[in-house]
């Protein structure tokens, strides 16, 4: 009778068991000592509990601040010209700006008309610049601060060209629609057949450049010479030739020859 009492127990225990995970087998002890080992297996939750509360420490994490970006800049050392690194800004070519900060590296904050704007450097020619645009020197724009009487440092920067027609007046008359207003000329300005409104310069033909209107500067020899039009009916460089030159705009040459 009492071995069936212990059959029994040990039946129990296997409820014991199930709360323990492994640990709660009865096997050959008292049926109590099964419900011993269940209670044990109960306690075993606890630790697991604690184990979820952990995952809150995901929470901590933090992000990185930008690293800080530097361009190399033209600025007066002094009384000299001088490269220095400057802290840049975010702004793409053509954006506007106040100061070089507002630009990304490689580009100069100039004034371009009458407003601010980030142009590329062409400090090694008209190479350096895009087709469309040329190479030109424009006044840096001055930072916060700076002697607003000095005069401005002008550096070479690529900039858009406005694709005028060499066949506008100059000046422009009265009451007429120019391309290039006031005191500019439509210039040829690189060997592209690039064009754009300029200051003339006072150059005739054979004299040093910057060169007067209806005349270009020489890649060659630096000196002007006198544009013409190619029209055999056109008599525009009087004893001399007009030759056709494809550095020029179409239907123009130049005049050569004896004189």
């Amino acid at each position: 009778g009492g071995g069936a009492s212990s059959e029994g127990g040990a039946g129990q225990g296997g409820a014991g068991q199930g709360g323990a995970g492994q640990g709660g087998a009865g096997q050959g002890g008292a049926g109590q000592g099964g419900v011993d080992q269940g209670s044990a297996g109960q306690g075993g939750v606890d630790p697991g509990s604690a184990g979820q509360g952990g995952e809150a420490g995901q929470a901590g994490s933090s992000s990185q601040l930008p690293t800080a970006t530097y361009g190399c800049q033209v600025a007066f050392d002094g009384k000299q010209l001088a490269r220095q690194c400057e802290l840049a800004g975010m702004g793409e070519k053509y954006a506007p700006c106040f100061s070089a900060a507002d630009c990304r590296p490689s580009l100069a904050c100039v004034t371009d008309g009458e407003v601010g704007r980030c142009l590329p450097y062409c400090c090694r020619g008209e190479s350096a610049c895009d087709t469309g645009t040329y190479c030109a020197e424009r006044p840096l724009r001055k930072p916060s601060g700076a002697d607003s009487g000095a005069e401005p440092l002008r550096v070479p920067v690529c900039v858009p060209a406005d694709d005028c027609s060499l066949d506008d007046p100059f000046p422009c008359p009265e009451g007429m629609d120019c391309r290039c207003k006031g005191d500019t000329a439509c210039m040829v300005v690189r060997a592209d057949r690039t064009t754009a409104c300029l200051t003339p310069g006072i150059g005739q033909q054979g004299e040093a450049c910057p060169c007067a209107w209806n005349h270009v500067c020489s890649s060659v020899t630096q000196q002007c010479v006198k544009l013409c039009r190619t029209d055999p009916t056109k008599n525009d460089c009087g004893k001399q030739k007009c030759q056709a030159s494809s550095e020029l705009p179409q239907n123009y040459g130049v005049c050569v020859g004896p004189t």
